[in-house]
């Protein structure tokens, strides 16, 4: 399972926005549309128990899953607790999809900074 933050990342990385790499037949909507399929999706994959929520077990197993180092690990475990916004030691699905949006949002801030070759701003 490759990570939607990962494939975020790597669309932000482009010079030019996302939208504008998508075919012209492609909507700004089907995007989006897409990318919440997506986030279902992964979620569904890390919630093994299919409880609709995320426990760090789950959690831990999806970052083993992925090849990362124990440093990268013990940081990622660190921002479950950041993702856990009512603080039951579960990722539910809303939470999940909110951390996806705050990614999105920090990411483009950051590549509009980049581009205007400014600080970025909260």
């Amino acid at each position: 399972m490759k990570s939607t933050f990962f494939v975020i990342c790597l669309l932000a990385a482009s010079a030019s926005p996302v939208f504008a790499a998508a075919p012209s037949n492609i909507s700004r909507q089907d995007i989006a549309v897409s990318a919440e399929r997506e986030d279902v999706s992964e979620f569904n994959q890390m919630d093994t128990n299919k409880d609709n929520r995320i426990s760090k077990d789950e959690y831990l197993a999806a970052l083993k899953s992925e090849g990362m180092s124990q440093e990268q690990i013990d940081k990622s475990m660190k921002a479950f607790d950041q993702i856990d916004l009512n603080s039951d030691d579960y990722i539910s699905l809303s939470e999940y999809r909110k951390f996806m949006n705050f990614a999105i949002e920090t990411i483009n801030k950051a590549m509009k900074a980049m581009q205007n070759n400014t600080p970025m701003t909260k």
